[in-house]
């Protein structure tokens, strides 16, 4: 099974932590960096998967250009494509768990892990557990099929930051595919790095009412 992950970089310092997680991993994934940053000068490099790197022809902007683009033109060779924020950890069998479910639960499309935001440092690294449908969005992780995400719509452009995902939850409802949360496939996630970097916050009012607009037109 092909995994590709994608990455928008506002903040390298801590995009740095999540790819050090990743090359801890047991399954080894193809990753996509979109460097955001106001530098433009984000490169990274591992001795143990392939980085591809993207410019991001955005500038600084919140991440559903960045899904957009990715869902478009990225994912070439991908099963399962990954959707990352920079300000998370992964556990050490977060793809082998993604894999588990996506092999032997064919009716699955699209899966979350169990975010914690104590510390990094006691991030549970265990198996795929309990499975649960997921009601409320979360867009710091989320991994869809290829087969479905092919068939989501793009993000309005007036979406710039928020309810992107939540977008895409409610389009794979209305395609008969729920999203599920595995509580056994632990993340860190250290909530809002990118939001405070850009200074979004004040879009999330006038966001909301877009996101609910297009859900009534859809």
């Amino acid at each position: 099974m092909n995994i590709e992950v994608m990455i928008p970089v506002v903040t390298p310092g801590v995009a740095d932590r999540l790819l050090e997680s990743i090359e801890s991993n047991t399954i080894l994934p193809v990753v996509h960096i979109i460097d955001n940053t106001s530098e433009g000068l984000y490169a990274p490099s591992s001795g143990k998967f392939e980085i591809i790197r993207h410019r991001s022809p955005f500038g600084n902007t919140g991440v559903n250009k960045a899904w957009n683009w990715a869902k478009d033109e990225f994912f070439r060779i991908a099963d399962v494509g990954c959707f990352l924020n920079d300000d998370i950890v992964l556990n050490k069998y977060y793809f082998e768990n993604l894999v588990e479910r996506f092999k032997h639960q064919r009716s699955i499309m699209a899966l979350v892990p169990a975010v914690q935001t104590e510390s990094p440092a006691v991030l549970k690294h265990t198996r795929t557990g309990k499975l649960e449908k997921l009601i409320k969005r979360q867009g710091c992780c989320f991994a869809l099929r290829k087969t479905l995400l092919d068939k989501l719509p793009s993000i309005p452009k007036d979406l710039k930051t928020f309810y992107g995902d939540n977008f895409w939850l409610e389009h794979s409802k209305r395609l008969g595919h729920h999203w599920y949360i595995d509580q056994g496939n632990h993340i860190y996630h250290e909530v809002g790095v990118a939001v405070k970097a850009l200074d979004l916050r004040e879009e999330l009012g006038k966001e909301k009412m877009v996101f609910i607009d297009a859900m009534k037109r859809a």
